[in-house]
């Protein structure tokens, strides 16, 4: 009896539904385990660097005016988000942010790199992964870079697979935003592009690839 071999809709529905409770529960665990009694030690002496760097004004900061050789932007979204929350103590929470936004990036390259059933388990590895979560547990730029470096990963999976426009700009996006937060960004980037290059060159011609890599490097002009 063939009817009697099918799933019935409530079982279908049971099992669809597991991914997404999986999911749920990662992208939680992710954040509890960052954002655990996050102030529990004291500020380490790079994040007080950071903390007093970012009482500059927001122009100062964006121009590198203290002439620290260090890419502006982590510190620029530090100057913004301490001041919409008005406490220096929301340092930290913007690596916690990060970094559970980061697990939810990796969620999606699984996604594209595996299928939908098993994207999750590549984000519940990087979830309990500890050097990440000691990272994410600072006011530092690391958190922040990770997540760029992520975006840029997953736009390169995009691009491989299907090399549309709005995969350029997301690869384009991520690796500006990437090397503008950490100079850590750029032999990742230089990895990812290559792959990225000749997967668009192969596939459509060199209109794309060319355009989105000249973008790329006029707008990363002012980081030297």
């Amino acid at each position: 009896n063939i009817s009697s071999q099918e799933p019935s809709p409530s079982t279908a529905e049971s099992a669809s539904r597991i991914p997404w409770l999986l999911v749920i529960g990662v992208i939680a665990l992710g954040f509890a385990l960052r954002g655990w009694n996050l102030h529990g030690r004291g500020y380490t002496a790079d994040e007080v660097a950071e903390l007093l760097l970012a009482r500059k004004p927001l122009a100062s900061v964006v121009m590198d005016e203290d002439d620290d050789r260090f890419p502006p932007l982590y510190r620029t979204i530090l100057v913004v988000w301490d001041g919409a929350w008005g406490t220096e103590a929301a340092a930290r929470w913007l690596s916690v942010v990060a970094g559970t936004l980061t697990v939810v990036v990796v969620w999606r390259a699984g996604a594209a790199l595996l299928d939908e059933r098993d994207a999750p388990w590549p984000a519940l590895l990087l979830a309990v992964c500890p050097f990440h979560i000691h990272f994410c547990r600072e006011g530092r730029a690391y958190a922040v870079n990770c997540l760029f470096a992520a975006m840029m990963f997953w736009a390169a999976l995009a691009v491989l697979r299907r090399g549309s426009r709005r995969d350029w700009a997301l690869l384009v996006g991520s690796t500006i935003a990437a090397v503008y937060t950490h100079w850590y960004a750029v032999p990742l980037g230089c990895v990812l592009w290559l792959f990225a290059f000749a997967a668009g060159w192969r596939r459509g011609g060199w209109r794309r690839p060319i355009t989105a890599a000249v973008a790329t490097a006029v707008l990363l002009i002012p980081a030297p």
